[in-house]
This record gives C-alpha cells, structure tokens and sequence, in this order.
C-alpha cells in the first residue's frame, strides 16, 4: 500500500479536534451515566468513539505514525476501563476493552482509507 504524504500547512493545529475529542472521551468514561439514559448499544458508543479518536488525530499525523498510534488509543482504552473498575458507579469490562481495540482498528482502516487525507482536503480548498 502505499504511503500518503502529508503536507498540512498547520499540522499541530490538527490536531486541536482530535485532543478535544480524546478529554471528552476521558471524561465521558470518568463520570457516573445517568440512570435510564437513552444511549445506543454500549458497544456500538466504544466502537465509535475509539474509531474517531484515532481517525481525527491520525488525519494530522504521517502513516508512519499510525501504528504508534493505535498502541496508545488502545491502551488509554484498557487504562479508562481500569479506572472505571475503580469507581462506585462504573466497573471494568473486558467486553468494553475489546470493543475499544476494535474502535481503533476501524479508525486505522479509515486513516488507510481516502478519507484519511480530510484535513489535507480541507487546505487544498482553503488555499487553492
């Protein structure tokens, strides 16, 4: 396969929706959920949220950096569910954890994906 280049005129300021999205995500995981919430599968809300953390960040790195990246988004994965096993009002789920890894592997699919080149897109339009 081969590699994209990456030529982001502001590549740390790519990064700023990705690192918003991973505090949310860390918080999100922290806080106690609302008895009788109307959410999605619980499943499905890992697998989603761990597939856009690794897109949006990865969208700003090179290729390169994709591997690095999916060992940090899954371990922050399994460190959160960790946390949660601490809490009185969440707990620890293995199910959870290897709905998180799944998450990233499909973020990395994307990144490998033509829509991995978002951001470069979004410049070229901007400065064309």
């Amino acid at each position: 396969m081969q590699q994209r280049p990456v030529t982001l005129r502001h590549p740390v300021l790519w990064l700023v929706p990705g690192l918003i999205w991973c505090l949310w995500l860390i918080y999100a995981s922290l806080i106690p959920v609302p008895g009788g919430a109307d959410l999605p599968p619980d499943k499905l809300l890992h697998i989603t949220a761990y597939a856009v953390l690794v897109y949006l960040i990865g969208c700003a790195l090179r290729p390169g950096c994709f591997p690095l990246l999916l060992v940090v988004a899954v371990a922050l994965g399994m460190v959160l569910e960790y946390l949660q096993g601490l809490t009185v009002y969440r707990s620890f789920e293995w199910a959870d954890g290897w709905a998180n890894m799944l998450g990233a592997a499909v973020g990395i699919l994307l990144l490998l994906s033509p829509a991995g080149r978002l951001y470069q897109r979004i410049e070229s339009w901007r400065y064309e």
